[in-house]
C-alpha cells in the first residue's frame, strides 16, 4: 500500500514524495535515561528565602534586634505598627519573619528583672489581601488575632467599642 507523504506522520524529517506505510508502526519511546517522571507537588509552596533560620546575607540581625528590643520594651507606647517596604524579592518577608522571631524571643524570655513584656500580641498583614475600608480591615485582623490569644481580652474590647464614654 503507498500512501502520500505529509510529513507530520512521525513528526521527523519532511521527505516529498510516497512512501511505504509501515504495518503496526508505533512511535519509539525515549531511553530509559531520558524519561522524567514527574515529583508530587507539595499544594504549600514555601521559599527558602522566607524561612527565619535561613542565612542572613544582608547583615539584618543587628538591626533586628535593636527593632526587636524597642518592640518588646515595656515603656514603649503601645500599640506599636512596624512596616516593611520594598519592592518585591527585596527581602521583606524574610525580614519580618526574623523580626517576629526575635520579638516572641524576648518576650519569652521577660522576667521582672528584665524591661521587656512577657506578652506580646505580633500580627502580620499582606497589604495585598485587604478588602475594603484599611482601618477596618486591621482592626478586625488585630481583635482576631487577639480572640485566639487573649479570648477575655478580646471581648472586653468589644465590648468597650460598643460603649460611646
Amino acid at each position: 500500500m503507498i500512501v502520500a507523504d505529509t510529513g507530520l506522520g512521525a513528526l521527523g524529517a519532511i521527505v516529498p514524495g510516497a512512501r511505504l506505510a509501515e504495518p503496526n508502526a508505533v512511535p519509539a519511546r525515549p531511553p530509559a535515561s531520558r524519561i522524567v517522571e514527574p515529583e508530587a507537588v507539595s499544594s504549600q509552596t514555601n521559599f527558602a528565602a522566607d524561612l527565619p533560620d535561613g542565612p542572613d546575607a544582608l547583615g539584618l540581625d543587628a538591626p533586628l534586634g535593636l527593632l526587636a528590643g524597642l518592640a518588646a520594651h515595656a515603656r514603649i507606647e503601645t500599640p506599636l505598627t512596624i512596616g516593611l517596604f520594598g519592592p518585591s524579592g527585596s527581602g521583606k518577608s524574610f525580614t519580618l519573619t526574623k523580626l517576629i522571631q526575635s520579638i516572641g524571643e524576648l518576650s519569652r524570655a521577660a522576667t521582672p528583672d528584665t524591661p521587656y513584656i512577657g506578652e506580646i500580641v505580633t500580627l502580620r498583614i499582606d497589604a495585598a489581601h485587604i478588602e475594603g475600608n484599611p482601618a477596618t480591615a486591621l482592626g478586625g485582623a488585630l481583635h482576631a488575632s487577639l480572640a485566639r490569644t487573649f479570648p477575655a481580652l478580646a471581648a472586653e474590647a468589644a465590648r468597650a467599642c460598643l460603649s460611646p464614654c
